[in-house]
């Protein structure tokens, strides 16, 4: 290497070289990386790249950054190279660029952070500091950029989806700070100009090589017994998934059996019986297209059929379909003419031989010798969009040997007419299908595939080559996002005949699930090989500077006193100023306006400041200085519950519970009680052995007592304005309403502002009576039992007008339960309101506003939604607080007094509810509230009123 500085200064000569040289260098080392990336496959917890792109500036000036956009480009590229289509490749071209331009920037970033705070003319690296700086700032710092840029550019183009940013974010920026931390420094030690790197070289490389061969080993091997388990894991959803579908397909065989036995154990069914009997299962079984019932007429009997009145059609005989028209059926020994049917389409198909489908024959015929249900593959059901592939179960009925008297003059369509069969001894009767489509059968089951991330193809093998494919989860198109390398097939019997279910996995397939041990293992590994590195750079540092000390020392001897005194005198400084903080410390204290008490184990104050003092003598009258904090009682914040031993606040921080902003009342004799909060923690040495309690006590007795006198104002203020208020109003509306004579424009205009602002001030007068009630206990509550349909219905049309006047539509969804809730009827119209008209006022015109309920476990829940701007997620703990406006501003666009949300929080609480909500930015708002389901054995409703008394509910029933 004695020519790298000359290698070095000719580069720096020729820019556009050195572009070249960092492209490759970046280039091959990506390709190298990319080998331990972690799927999907977009980050790595190794990216030595970044590394050799940060020391790159730091040895060739920063206007070599060009090279290192190419060089990131060139291997995203590679990476994510689609010509599938001219968009897709220059989308793909520009990702790559947008990539690159990220960690570009990152390592000009870097590069200058550490030239400002841990750089010189070189950077060496041979002092605590500087390698700590330059750890700190080169690696975790500038590595923001690019995994912030980049992992943003691929969600926004469709690379990753949403609940994989995070995990490829945390990759990203792990792998390129490794990456800096371990071949950063490695560059500049083997390219750097400085004459101490030489003796550093091999002892640093050695270390960093032998920690970074050996996280590698183990991470393949953990990426291997990973790979297994994933397997594995598959391999078992693919058996459950199959063995629940052949049960499904099970019990709809189990439902043709039944249909069968209807017509077994009954001579006569008609279509109606049949209509009846059925119409359950089509309820039930989405997957179900039709039921059907063909008896078999032999062709001796056809006229006779044809005779009879055919149920639901006019006299067509029996007919079927060639080149696509309806004929007469053709001559032949037996035919099976479709009698009943029982479909969701409302198409007559009476009198179709249902023996003219070769396909269908043939399972006659297999039905026919077995005795037993057949299936029939494939069926297409068409429709005006689209055809869907299905299949059908057939089941032969046969009447018993006896059961004849061979006299049919008067047969009903319905009764059996039974035919011989010479491979059953038994009458063949006909037979009963039930026509299935596969997509129906699987409609619950896709979105289960879909949150495993696995692909299903279901084929018939016996099926011809292009009716094989009986179901499909993905689209062709979607094809490549599937991993090869993880597929099962699984057969199961659908009614004598065979299905192969073949199970693909996804590309994300165990993203972020099955390969963290492996990462761990990985990002752990180069971790530690970094923090080697770390280490022999500061250990062979500090010899280099070592050797340059024992120099200057050996020339400068007489300096030596003079040093020793100044390290005296260091020590002396030292000592002083920590005296000076404990001082500090203890002045502080003394100061605070929270009592601090200090326990040691043994349950004694150790440490009383002046605050707790004075809080000692409030609560007890006791002026003695020595620490006595006996003479009172420590009841709960219901001035009832008496606290034992074992629950005062520092008993409790002394079994190791760390307590906050506890409500208690200390009261002691002749003396007023005091309310306090209390704040303790255990305390701990250094090896983590508790030695103690603090406590810290905050007087909040004025607080509570100013906050009573508050709301007692405002409540007497209020009503002592209702009344005015009243009479103002009802004043304006007659002088408005033409009593006084008719006014003049300008007059009835300013009339009309004024009874505007008197409804708004009785707004928010009533508001705030509410609220004070709410607070004091004051509230009474009417309940009933009420239907949460019913109610709903009332809110929106009591809400319409409103919506109509901002342009918004109220669209009250259909409530999938109907439960029945113990409510005040009118206070839960007046929490509706508030929701109403904020979700309205907040939605622009022209949006909808949808009402709802579902039903959990023992609640219903009520919701509504908005498509409002969303709410900043710091307002969170402000949203129900009285007073509370996203725009608390003088000039806000919508109006209101702020107590809305306040109040039917308070009310909801009151009626044993909850309400919460949920937003999203730029998407809308939904609030909702959880209110406990009336039991159906509960007695005839009637009417509760309940009074909050401040502690107790009280409850009066009326009949």
């Amino acid at each position: 290497m004695t020519d790298a500085p000359s290698l070095l200064a000719r580069l720096r000569q020729t820019p556009a070289l050195g572009m070249l040289l960092v492209a490759l260098a970046y280039f091959v080392t990506g390709k190298l990386g990319l080998l331990l990336a972690i799927p999907p496959g977009y980050a790595t917890a190794l990216w030595p790249p970044s590394g050799i792109a940060l020391a790159a500036l730091l040895l060739l000036g920063r206007r070599i950054w060009p090279g290192v956009l190419l060089g990131s480009a060139l291997t995203n590229l590679a990476t994510s190279f689609d010509q599938s289509s001219a968009g897709a490749l220059a989308q793909s071209i520009a990702l790559s660029m947008g990539i690159g331009t990220g960690a570009a920037l990152q390592a000009w970033v870097g590069t200058a952070l550490v030239r400002r705070f841990a750089g010189r003319a070189e950077v060496l690296l041979r002092s605590e500091r500087e390698v700590a700086l330059f750890f700190a700032l080169a690696g975790p710092t500038a590595c923001l950029i690019n995994a912030s840029w980049s992992v943003t550019l691929l969600y926004a183009t469709g690379a990753i989806p949403r609940d994989a940013v995070a995990y490829s974010w945390w990759t990203w920026w792990a792998g390129d700070s490794i990456g800096v931390l371990i071949f950063a420094p490695l560059l500049l030690m083997w390219c750097g100009e400085d004459a101490t790197w030489r003796a550093r070289r091999v002892p640093i490389t050695l270390s960093l090589a032998a920690m970074q061969c050996a996280a590698v080993l183990v991470f393949i091997y953990s990426s291997n017994a990973e790979w297994a388990d994933m397997k594995k894991e598959f391999e078992r959803d693919a058996t459950h998934f199959a063995s629940s579908l052949e049960r499904r397909l099970a019990l709809d065989a189990e439902n043709l059996r039944s249909t069968s036995s209807l017509f077994a154990l009954d001579r006569k069914v008609t279509a109606e019986d049949f209509m009846i009997f059925t119409e359950p299962m089509l309820v039930t079984h989405p997957e179900l297209m039709s039921l059907g019932w063909a008896p078999v007429v032999p062709a001796s009997d056809r006229a006779v059929f044809e005779a009879q009145e055919l149920p639901g059609t006019a006299r067509s005989g029996i007919w079927e379909i060639r080149h696509g028209e309806r004929i007469a059926a053709a001559a032949r020994e037996q035919y099976v003419p479709l009698l009943y049917s029982q479909s969701r389409r409302k198409v007559s198909l009476v009198g179709l031989d249902l023996a003219a489908f070769p396909g269908v024959k043939q399972a006659f015929d297999t039905a026919r010798a077995t005795g037993q249900a057949t299936s029939i593959t494939p069926v297409s059901f068409r429709d005006q969009t689209a055809r869907t592939e299905g299949f059908m179960m057939i089941r032969p009925i046969y009447d018993r040997p006896d059961d004849h008297s061979g006299d049919h003059s008067g047969d009903h369509p319905g009764d059996r007419r039974a035919v011989p069969d010479a491979d059953h001894g038994q009458q063949l009767l006909g037979f009963v299908y039930a026509a299935m489509h596969v997509s129906g059968l699987l409609a619950g089951d896709g979105r289960e595939l879909a949150d495993r991330r696995m692909h299903l193809t279901i084929r018939d093998p016996d099926a011809r080559a292009d009716h094989a494919v009986l179901y499909r989860s993905l689209s062709s198109s979607e094809d490549r996002h599937e991993r090869a390398e993880l597929t099962s097939e699984v057969a199961i019997t659908v009614a004598n005949r065979s299905w192969v279910l073949a199970f693909t996995a996804t590309e994300d397939y165990g993203a972020g699930e099955h390969a963290t041990v492996a990462w761990l293992v990985l990002a752990g590994g180069m971790v530690l090989s970094a923090l080697v590195g770390g280490g022999a750079l500061i250990l062979t540092g500090r010899t280099t500077l070592v050797e340059s000390l024992v120099r200057e020392r050996t020339e400068e001897l007489a300096q030596i006193n003079g040093k020793l005194a100044e390290e005296i005198c260091d020590h002396v400084r030292t000592e002083y100023e920590l005296d000076s903080e404990k001082q500090f410390l203890s002045t502080v204290l003394e100061n605070l306006n929270e009592g601090i008490l200090v326990y040691d184990l043994d349950g004694h104050i150790t440490i009383e400041n002046r605050a707790a003092k004075r809080i000692r003598v409030r609560i007890t009258g006791s002026r003695v200085e020595r620490r006595n904090w006996t003479g009172y009682t420590l009841f709960a914040a219901d001035g009832v519950t008496e606290l034992a031993f074992d629950e005062l606040p520092h008993t409790r921080a002394m079994r190791g519970e760390t307590l906050h902003d506890l409500q208690i009342i200390a009261v002691s004799k002749g003396r007023a009680p005091v309310t306090l909060t209390i704040n303790a923690h255990p305390l701990r040495d250094r090896n983590g052995e508790q030695n103690g309690s603090i406590t810290v006590i905050h007087d909040i007795t004025d607080v509570q007592k100013a906050e009573r006198i508050k709301r007692e104002f405002v409540s007497v203020v209020s009503h002592e304005l209702r009344t005015p208020l009243t009479s103002i109003r009802g004043s304006l509306g007659l002088v408005n309403g033409g009593i006084a004579g008719e006014l003049p424009p300008k007059a009835r205009k300013l009339i009309e502002i004024a009874y505007r602002n008197t409804d708004r001030l009785s707004m928010l007068i009533n508001d705030i009576l509410d609220m004070e009630r709410i607070e004091t206990g004051g509230l009474t509550l009417t309940t009933q039992a009420c239907a949460v349909r019913d109610l709903l219905q009332q809110a929106v049309e009591a809400h319409q007008g409103y919506a109509e006047e901002c342009q918004v539509h109220l669209a009250l969804l259909d409530p999938q339960v109907d439960a029945t809730v113990h409510v005040d009827a009118s206070r839960f119209q007046q929490v509706m309101a508030n929701l109403l008209s904020n979700a309205t006022k907040f939605s622009p015109a022209g949006a909808v506003v949808e009402i709802g309920a579902t039903l959990t476990a023992g609640e219903v829940r009520i919701f509504v939604r908005d498509r409002g701007p969303g709410i900043p997620p710091e307002f969170r703990p402000l949203m129900f607080k009285k007073f509370s406006q996203v725009d608390g501003s003088d000039t806000r666009a919508k109006p209101g007094t702020g107590l809305g949300l306040a109040i039917s929080k308070g009310l909801i609480e009151k009626m044993q509810g909850r309400i919460d909500y949920e937003t999203q930015a730029n998407v809308g708002s939904t609030f909702f509230f959880d209110l406990p389901v009336q039991p159906a054995n509960l007695p005839a409703p009637g009417t509760e009123s309940f009074t909050d008394t401040g502690s107790v509910l009280v409850r009066q029933k009326s009949a």
